[in-house]
């Protein structure tokens, strides 16, 4: 597996970059469901759960082909959504 590096100037901004996002997003769900008080835990674990989570993938050789599962929540606003790149076959 491949894994892209990258170089940053601090661990602390890129933390303080992905609570800013969200903190942004979890406004944006306040926002939408009607600016009522009393559930801003829920609104930021939501919003923490879209911005970071990523989901379990398994990737399986079977009969010459791969195939790829990946956990994802019933509810989430992704199903339906994939993208598949076809690569050289493995020999």
């Amino acid at each position: 597996m491949r894994v892209k590096a990258r170089i940053v100037d601090s661990l602390a901004a890129q933390v303080e970059a992905i609570q800013q996002r969200i903190t942004s997003r979890a406004h944006e769900i306040w926002r939408d469901r009607g600016a009522s008080i009393g559930r801003a835990l829920d609104d930021w674990l939501h919003a923490e759960k879209e911005i970071v989570w990523r989901p379990a993938v398994e990737v399986r050789r079977i009969d010459g082909a791969f195939v790829v599962e990946a956990a994802v929540e019933r509810s989430s606003p992704a199903i339906g959504t994939a993208s598949v790149t076809t690569a050289v076959p493995f020999c």
